[in-house]
């Protein structure tokens, strides 16, 4: 048998979903987290991100629809003769949303999100619970678009890309802070 020189940690149990409770998709809500934030440390307390939130270290955006896509690993050679040819060192991701709240106020706040680096927290509405980007920042790319009919509505097209190995965490959502 082949020598697994890449296997540093252990590899914990893999837990099968009782009674088909499987998540489903549907993101309606995000957290943008800066960088330099520190009154969450458990992303479960709903008081962690109140406080977080008056100190304008959290700020969050309701009334979306996101997407996390599937990441694209990012492949080397193997140095190694004798086994595979590539092996995955990182992945890089990718988190999409479209925002409906158009306003001016909304104008400048993506403004100033497209010139900074920060965390991600996204909500997924059905399950109530967060996925946490909180290990590498994430760069923010949010456009504004005027379709050309009075069928469909205006509204900003964002995106928010990272390279790091591991997915991102997931919590129960804090009470009250993605629900109206």
């Amino acid at each position: 048998m082949a020598t697994c020189d890449y296997n540093c940690s252990e590899l914990p149990d893999h837990a099968q979903v009782s009674c088909q409770d499987y998540e489903t998709g549907g993101i309606d809500g995000l957290a943008i987290v800066e960088c330099d934030q520190a009154s969450i440390t458990d992303w479960t307390n709903e008081a962690e991100w109140a406080t977080a939130i008056a100190a304008g270290e959290v700020k969050v955006i309701k009334g979306i629809r996101g997407q996390l896509p599937e990441a694209s690993p990012r492949e080397i050679t193997n140095p190694v003769g004798g086994s595979s040819d590539n092996f995955t060192v990182n992945y890089d991701r990718t988190f999409t949303w479209v925002d409906n709240n158009v306003s001016g106020g909304n104008n400048s706040f993506y403004n100033e999100l497209n010139r900074r680096r920060a965390f991600l927290v996204a909500h997924l509405a059905e399950s109530d619970t967060i996925r946490v980007l909180e290990e590498v920042p994430a760069d923010f790319q949010v456009r504004d678009m005027v379709p050309e009919s009075t069928g469909e509505l205006t509204g900003y097209m964002g995106t928010a890309k990272w390279t790091y190995f591991d997915m991102m965490s997931i919590y129960a959502a804090p009470t009250g802070i993605f629900t109206n």
